[in-house]
């Protein structure tokens, strides 16, 4: 079961989640596509697949048909002044991002700071790097509902003290279990101390039936959810199916019980996927895209340019779910092999997967973020944001010598 509290779902399933680990030890790593070596343009790709960091490249595509120069597109995400230049960044990310410059004009009531954050959907003419805007810019619908009032008039007085448990007793986890094909999810209105369980149908006799079970309890039964969880785990299976066979990048997939749907977080998405999504699976499944081409297939989307001159391992999606585990290496460059690696603190080689866009360069040999400022050379030991993973779950062929990759970046980047 999972339960909405103050703003947030407990138990939502993220895809690319991952669990904190100490340095040194491993960590399960997040689900979905693993990083990929992205090739340096004076030497051949160090992996299999060519340029992983960059949405919508052949290594993550399905579907016939090449990459294009340019391709129409619209980009959902937050706009922001660089200066006198605009970017645009996935999803709320008003400080550095992954993102695209956008060139043309943007109204300044769509631009965000850091005091506000406006998530807009803008359609333009995108070449890998930038998006020239082309049409109306309009604000995106991607917001999930934090309202967590219990929407039952008799429960609408602020009360205090009482917890989930003690409003939840035995025998209504019981009858919530019977009901399981028609239950919708269950949120806490920790204000008004309430418990909100949300079934399918007409739910009049299963509130007299709670109220019967757990007289007194400050249970708010609701019905006419359109989908039952079941429902929803159903479509989302399905949902996973599709996005993987057309080679769509999911960042996360979670339960959006005050929504009644399920919500996915993705990198780029092209209309015939869209479509099939419709058809097969409705409306119990939404898709929030960084970019969403508007004709073609995923392989005719533009490639980020390459930068710098030494392969690195790279992470394929802008935005997703990070480990916080917290590690301390410093970083190297082996000349003879051409790769970089990190070393710890009894000397042994770790792998590292980068944020996307990241890059690096011989000389002098450092490491540059998706902005191209450096943020690591090599030299004294640096604090390392994320986790640690067996080197096998990476798809690379060139490991440079090491056993353990470490997916993350130096903190505070």
């Amino acid at each position: 079961m999972r339960i909405a509290a103050r703003g947030r779902l407990l138990g939502a399933t993220l895809l690319l989640a991952a669990c904190a680990s100490p340095p040194n030890r491993s960590a399960a790593p997040p689900a979905g596509p693993a990083p990929t070596a992205v090739a340096a343009p004076s030497a051949p790709p160090a992996a299999p697949a060519a340029s992983a960091g960059q949405a919508g490249s052949a290594s993550q595509s399905a579907g016939a048909g090449a990459a294009r120069t340019t391709a129409p597109v619209v980009v959902t995400g937050v706009v922001v002044a660089r200066g006198a230049k605009l970017e645009i960044c996935p999803d709320t990310a008003v400080g550095t991002c992954a993102g695209l410059e956008v060139e043309g004009q943007v109204d300044p009531a769509f631009v965000s700071s850091a005091k506000k954050d406006i998530v807009v959907r803008v359609p333009g003419v995108f070449d890998g790097a930038r998006l020239k805007v082309d049409g109306k810019i309009t604000t995106a619908d991607v917001q999930r509902s934090f309202n967590f009032n219990n929407r039952c008039p008799e429960f609408q007085q602020a009360a205090s003290g009482g917890t989930p448990k003690e409003q939840l007793p035995a025998e209504v986890e019981r009858f919530v279990e019977a009901h399981a094909d028609r239950f919708a999810g269950r949120w806490w209105d920790q204000e008004r101390t309430t418990m909100a369980l949300w079934f399918t149908g007409d739910a009049t006799a299963l509130k007299r039936e709670v109220q019967r079970l757990a007289p007194g309890a400050r249970v708010c039964v609701l019905g006419n959810a359109k989908f039952s969880e079941r429902t929803l785990e159903a479509a989302r299976t399905r949902a996973d199916v599709i996005l993987a066979a057309n080679g769509v990048l999911m960042s996360s997939s979670s339960l959006d019980t005050l929504g009644n749907r399920v919500v996915y977080t993705v990198e780029a998405i092209d209309p015939g996927t869209l479509d099939q999504l419709r058809r097969e699976v409705g409306d119990a499944v939404r898709v929030v895209s960084f970019i969403e081409l508007r004709d073609g297939s995923l392989a005719t989307l533009p490639s980020a340019p390459p930068s710098g001159d030494i392969p690195l391992v790279t992470s394929r999606m802008r935005s997703e779910a990070r480990m916080q585990a917290l590690g301390r290496f410093s970083v190297h460059l082996d000349a003879e092999r051409r790769c970089v690696y990190l070393q710890d603190a009894v000397g042994r080689r770790v792998l590292p997967v980068w944020p996307f866009g990241y890059s690096a360069t011989r000389e002098p040999f450092a490491i540059l973020d998706f902005d191209g400022n450096v943020v690591a050379r090599p030299g004294a030991a640096l604090n390392f944001g994320g986790g640690q993973v067996e080197v096998k779950q990476v798809q690379t062929s060139e490991t440079c010598g090491a056993e353990w990759a470490w997916i993350g970046a130096p903190e505070g980047r």
